[in-house]
């Protein structure tokens, strides 16, 4: 089994503070694959916490690696995993 995510989208703040172009919310889907088939996904969004002033990337100036890599880090991948299986497993 392999597993994958998508961003599917952003939300953003023009201005949050003194800091201009703050993504506050990234929905995702998570997905299971075999055989390059997806066989169960799950959606979710997740809240960004407030960024680092010092260590800020404005929105126009973020990859989807960055996104990618910050959902990574934020969300309990184990979990997302155990439900996919469940799903599989229940259909």
């Amino acid at each position: 089994m392999e597993y994958k995510i998508r961003i599917d989208f952003t939300e953003s703040k023009d201005k949050s503070g003194e800091l201009e172009g703050v993504i506050y919310v990234i929905g995702f889907t998570y997905f299971a694959m075999e055989n390059d088939t997806i066989v169960s996904s799950v959606q979710k969004e997740i809240n960004v916490p407030k960024p680092d002033p010092n260590n800020f990337v404005p929105i126009n100036n973020v990859t989807l690696e960055m996104l990618e890599s910050w959902t990574m880090s934020i969300i309990n991948v184990e979990q997302l995993k155990r439900k996919l299986e469940w799903q599989i497993t229940n259909g």
